[in-house]
């Protein structure tokens, strides 16, 4: 039940928050008809859509806050390997103090790049629990059919949106 609340409360509040000069934080780059591929290398990156950032164990990482004040996690995903889906079957879910606080498996949309891998674009991860304070360490992690990719993480000062 947390997770199908998880994924409707992504799916709305990402539609209902509001970006930098009060534009729309883009609906999640969701697809039909997800896939695991034939995946080797499963990569977490920050929401940087110039160019892929991978984030390292115990890099600081920017949470946002939302319009109606809740917080979310921005991040990407990189995917590596032989067969790489267009619409991406992924798990992801962040634990902090013990506790998920956030979750979501929607399938998303991948994009190929010069490198021969495939990522999403950056989606919103809403905490649906109490979310760690600056300076607090916090775990992502996101599974791509057998693979699953964890980091520890610190999280920055927060974002308003």
């Amino acid at each position: 039940m947390a997770m199908r609340i998880a994924v409707i409360a992504s799916a709305v509040g990402a539609s209902l928050a509001s970006g930098p000069g009060g534009d729309p934080i883009p609906d999640p780059d969701t697809c039909e008809l997800a896939s695991a591929g034939t995946v080797d290398a499963v990569e977490i990156g920050d929401d940087d859509e110039s160019s892929f950032v991978p984030l390292d164990d115990g890099a600081s990482a920017d949470f946002a806050v939302g319009g109606q004040g809740t917080d979310m996690f921005p991040m990407r995903i990189r995917i590596a390997g032989p067969d790489l889906p267009e619409c991406l079957a992924q798990s992801t879910e962040l634990v902090y103090d013990g506790t998920v606080i956030a979750s979501t498996n929607e399938p998303l949309q991948t994009y190929a790049d010069a490198a021969g891998t495939r990522a999403t674009h950056a989606m919103f991860v809403i905490i649906f629990d109490v979310a760690p304070s600056p300076g607090e360490s916090f775990t992502v992690s996101t599974t791509v059919g057998t693979i699953t990719e964890t980091r520890s993480l610190m999280r920055a000062q927060a974002t308003s949106l």
